[in-house]
């Protein structure tokens, strides 16, 4: 079997396999394909794009040409997307003679995506989530449009524990952490900062700014950065590896984002036995709010955890139920959220999803076309 797997990433204007290789990716979307390169590396046909090829109009039919034909080249079975760009789930991809496997990471409030959604299925594509959070927003999205509810084929998880099980330690440092993007309109990791500014709690916060001061299309998160960069505790441009190990230094996470589906720190975290704070999105009368149609669960961090004590829900922005939070999480079992991570998001069950939603793509395809 051959996949073709399109890549970019936009915290870069150009990207190679030196770049795609190293310990580190700006989020959860382009660390699953590094994932998905690592546990088919014999089967994937990696394709680079440059971002800004892919974010401009006038290059986006040369991108589909190019993709067609490496398709065609490599004599691919399938391609693997979970970049909902127009030019790989755009309506003049869905002539490509092979399967595309799209992987939605993301609670799009765009119009488009749910055109991508319903063309890629119109056209005996697959279209897989991470969780039913997403189900709930898109179903509830597709109703408020009055269009047609798209029929999912499935969930994949986007990530698996890796490496060697690390030893807690006895007396962690930091009474909360947070990693994120420098970005204020969606990640907000000085959040954490912020909301705990008038408390002694000791805070880590973890974020990358090497490639902000350089890039014109970055300035608003520099900006963020230099308003913020007065905060204790903030470590910069760590790689994953660095990062893990830091986590080891918490008795509880902070999810800042409120529209994360299945974010992968989140499972990191409780692989390092740290339960989650999840700031979430709710109505006044602490109901989900309408866009995921008042159904459970109310953050893509939900489905992780596999206990409903190692994670909580508070309303957005509440520094008095962040406070709360941390206080109840303080004498919690840090190892025994740690051990049922461990023993249970394994790559054998990573990859089994994986294959499963490959074969059922590759096998709907030629059923449906064959009768097309």
């Amino acid at each position: 079997m051959k996949i073709l797997l399109p890549y970019y990433d936009n915290s870069l204007d150009k990207i190679d396999m030196t770049i795609f290789l190293k310990d580190f990716a700006s989020g959860g979307a382009e660390w699953f394909c590094k994932k998905l390169y690592n546990s088919y590396k014999n089967e994937i046909e990696l394709f680079l794009l440059e971002t800004e090829d892919v974010q401009s109009r006038s290059k986006k039919q040369e991108i589909i040409k190019k993709i067609k034909l490496k398709a065609e080249e490599v004599n691919a079975d399938i391609m693997i997307s979970n970049f909902s760009n127009g030019c790989i789930t755009g309506a003049s991809m869905m002539d490509i003679p092979i399967p595309i496997m799209y992987i939605n990471h993301a609670v799009s409030p765009m119009m488009s995506s749910v055109v991508h959604q319903l063309s890629l299925k119109q056209n005996n594509h697959s279209v897989f989530l991470v969780n039913e959070y997403q189900k709930n927003y898109y179903d509830a999205y597709s109703k408020r449009l009055k269009q047609t509810l798209i029929d999912f084929d499935g969930y994949v998880e986007p990530s698996y524990v890796e490496g060697i099980k690390p030893k807690l330690q006895d007396n962690p440092e930091y009474d909360c952490i947070t990693v994120g993007r420098c970005n204020p309109d969606t990640k907000k990791p000085y959040l954490l900062k912020s909301l705990l500014k008038n408390t002694n709690y000791k805070t880590l916060l973890m974020t990358n700014i090497s490639n902000l001061k350089s890039n014109i299309k970055f300035d608003k998160m520099y900006q963020y950065y230099l308003k913020n960069k007065h905060w204790d505790n903030c470590l910069y441009d760590l790689s994953h590896t660095e990062v893990l190990n830091q986590m080891l230094n918490g008795k509880s996470y902070f999810m800042t984002c409120p529209v994360e589906c299945f974010p992968i720190t989140g499972l990191e975290a409780l692989s390092r036995g740290l339960p989650l704070i999840i700031n979430t999105v709710f109505e006044s009368d602490g109901r989900p709010s309408k866009r995921v149609g008042y159904k459970e669960p109310s953050h893509g961090a939900n489905c992780w955890a596999l206990s409903k004590n190692h994670y909580v829900n508070i309303n957005q922005n509440s520094s008095e139920e962040l406070i709360n939070a941390i206080e109840n999480f303080k004498n919690i079992d840090r190892q025994e959220i740690s051990d049922s991570i461990w023993e249970t998001y394994t790559h054998k069950r990573w990859k089994s999803l994986l294959d499963n939603a490959i074969d059922k793509t590759i096998e709907n395809f030629k059923n449906k076309s064959s009768l097309s």
